[in-house]
C-alpha cells in the first residue's frame, strides 16, 4: 500500500479561512441553475470572485430561490445589477458572468460551523466589464 507524508500545521481550523465581515467588490463568477435534494424546487447558486483588495482571489457563494415567496431576493439582486424585470422572463444565467457589485459579508453558524454570509448587495460603481 501507497503511503504519503503530509504536514496540516498552519492550515487552522478551515481549509476556507472566513473573510472579515465587511463590504466586497465582487464580480459574478458563475451562475449555475440546481434543484434541492430535500424539496426538489429550484434555486439558483451564485459563485462571486473578490476583485480588489486584500482578499481578492477569494470566493463567496450566495443562493437565491425560485419559489414564488422567495423571488424577491432575485429580483433585488438582479436590479443591483442593472436588469429590470417586472413580468415573467426568461433569464439568461451566461448574461450575468462578468457582472460588479458590492456585497456586505456578515458570519453565521450553520452545521456547527461558521460561515460567511452575503447579507446585502449595492453597485459597485462599474458596469459589466
Amino acid at each position: 500500500m501507497a503511503k504519503v507524508e503530509v504536514n496540516f500545521n498552519g492550515l487552522g481550523d478551515s481549509a476556507f479561512p472566513l473573510l472579515p465581515e465587511g463590504f466586497y467588490n465582487v464580480r459574478v463568477e458563475k451562475v449555475v441553475l440546481k434543484r434541492s435534494k430535500k424539496s426538489l424546487s429550484q434555486y439558483l447558486r451564485w459563485k462571486f470572485g473578490v476583485i480588489d483588495g486584500e482578499h481578492k482571489g477569494r470566493h463567496l457563494y450566495f443562493i437565491t430561490s425560485l419559489r414564488e415567496k422567495a423571488l424577491w431576493r432575485l429580483k433585488e439582486l438582479l436590479e443591483i445589477m442593472g436588469q429590470k424585470y417586472n413580468e415573467q422572463v426568461e433569464l439568461d444565467l451566461d448574461k450575468f458572468k462578468g457582472t460588479e457589485l458590492r456585497v456586505e459579508v456578515d458570519h453565521e453558524y450553520y452545521g456547527g460551523r461558521k460561515w460567511n454570509k452575503i447579507i446585502g448587495f449595492e453597485t459597485c460603481g462599474v458596469v459589466k466589464s
